[in-house]
């Protein structure tokens, strides 16, 4: 992750700054390495089985491209949005809630943030603190990697 920190370039749209993979295999590489781990983390924390997962069970046959999209164009998963754990005292919401304020302030002194990701359906997949935080700015389009099947 660091390499591609150090090796990918800044981009500015509306006043924020994101580190940009232009490459399309590079993206993927990114996607299927680095994201990928998070996104099985994620389900195997949710008490779900990772090779049952539609969604990474599709990884290696999306094609990977840097795009602008409208943020109202983004659809939320509810069952993410709803996610909670009482046993461990986890809600995404309130959780959401203090990340994004986290996220705001860094913005504000400079910080530079990755694409969003979305599915060919315009699901957000990654990046539910870097979509609420730049809605909650006012900001109306973004960088994303988009992954169509």
């Amino acid at each position: 992750m660091i390499w591609l920190i150090l090796t990918s370039p800044l981009r500015s749209l509306q006043g924020v700054s994101y580190w940009i993979i232009d490459d399309p295999k590079s993206i993927y590489d990114f996607i299927n390495t680095n994201v990928q781990l998070e996104w099985e983390n994620d389900v195997r924390d949710s008490e779900g089985f990772v090779e049952r997962d539609p969604w990474l069970q599709t990884l290696s046959k999306r094609r990977w491209t840097l795009e602008v999209i409208r943020l109202e164009e983004v659809r939320l998963n509810p069952m993410v949005m709803n996610y909670g754990n009482e046993a461990k005292g986890y809600d995404f919401q309130t959780n959401l809630a203090k990340r994004s304020l986290l996220l705001e302030k860094a913005l504000g002194t400079g910080a530079v943030i990755w694409p969003l990701v979305v599915d060919e359906g315009m699901w957000l997949r990654d990046g539910y603190c870097r979509y609420s935080t730049l809605t909650k700015l006012g900001i109306s389009e973004a960088y994303c990697y988009l992954g169509a099947v």
